[in-house]
C-alpha cells in the first residue's frame, strides 16, 4: 500500500488532504502508519490561545502535560545513550501515568469530541478523525510494548538497552507528532464548529472524566503540571 505523504500542519485541513481519494473509505488500521513516524521537534506545540473556547483550551492544556511527560522521555533517553543506568521504578512510573492519564481522561474527553466535528462547514475529514482515533489505539499499544521492554532492560537481556531506546524514541515521536496534528486541525474545528449547547454538554461530560480519576493520577498530574518536567533520576 502506498505510504501517505506527511502532514503539512502549514496548510487548511481541507486542502491537505483534497488529495486523498476518499471514495476508497480506506480505514484503520489496515493502511499504513500515519505521517507522525517522521518524527518532530520537542517545541512543536503551537503558541494559539483558546481563552475563548473552554473545550479546546482544556484540551490544549492537557497537550501541555503530556508534552512536559515526553520532555521527561527524552531526558531519559539521553541517559540510557550516555552509559548512565537509569531507576526503571521511576520510569514505569512515567509510563503508568502517562497510559492511565491517555487511556482514561483524555482520550475519552476526544472520543466524545470527534462526532461533534463531522458536520459543519470546514470539518475535518473522515480520514483525518479515523486516523487520529487510530493513533489513540497505536498510542497505546506503544506504551503497552515499553512495559515490555523494561522487564528486558531490568533482566539484562541481549540488546535490551538498544530496544528499550528505540520503543522510547518512537513514544516520544509518536506523541509530538499526534498533538501536533490535533492541534493544526482539530483545534481550530471546535472553534468553528460546537455550538452553545454542544459546548456545555461536552463541558458537563469532561467534569464527570475528570471526577473519575484515581488519587494516584491526580498526584502525578500535580506533578507533571510544574513549569519544570520531572527529573530523570540515575545512578
Amino acid at each position: 500500500m502506498k505510504k501517505k505523504e506527511p502532514i503539512d500542519s502549514t496548510t487548511e485541513s481541507k486542502l491537505a488532504y483534497d488529495s486523498i481519494d476518499e471514495a476508497s473509505k480506506e480505514t484503520f488500521p489496515t493502511s499504513d502508519a500515519p505521517a507522525w513516524t517522521l518524527g518532530a521537534p520537542l517545541d512543536a506545540a503551537l503558541k494559539a490561545d483558546y481563552q475563548n473556547c473552554e473545550i479546546a483550551n482544556i484540551l490544549s492544556k492537557e497537550h501541555q502535560l503530556v508534552r512536559k511527560v515526553v520532555a521527561s522521555i527524552h531526558e531519559y533517553i539521553e541517559l540510557i545513550e550516555a552509559g548512565k543506568k537509569i531507576h526503571v521504578d521511576d520510569l514505569k512510573c512515567i509510563n503508568e501515568f502517562l497510559l492511565h492519564f491517555l487511556d482514561h481522561c483524555h482520550y475519552k474527553k476526544e472520543q466524545l469530541l470527534f462526532p461533534l466535528l463531522t458536520h459543519g462547514e470546514g470539518h475535518p475529514t473522515n480520514y483525518v478523525l479515523n486516523d487520529l482515533q487510530h493513533e489513540h489505539q497505536l498510542g497505546h499499544d506503544l506504551l503497552h510494548e515499553l512495559e515490555v521492554q523494561l522487564t528486558h532492560y531490568m533482566s539484562k537481556t541481549p540488546q535490551s538497552e538498544n530496544a528499550l531506546v528505540a520503543i522510547l524514541t518512537e513514544i516520544k515521536l509518536f506523541h509530538l507528532n499526534h498533538l501536533a496534528k490535533e492541534e493544526s486541525y482539530i483545534f481550530p474545528a471546535i472553534e468553528r464548529i460546537l455550538d452553545k449547547k454542544e459546548h456545555a454538554v461536552l463541558l458537563k461530560q469532561f467534569r464527570l472524566i475528570d471526577e473519575h480519576l484515581d488519587l494516584l493520577t491526580l498526584d502525578n498530574l500535580r506533578a507533571f503540571s510544574h513549569d519544570e518536567p520531572t527529573k530523570p533520576s540515575s545512578d
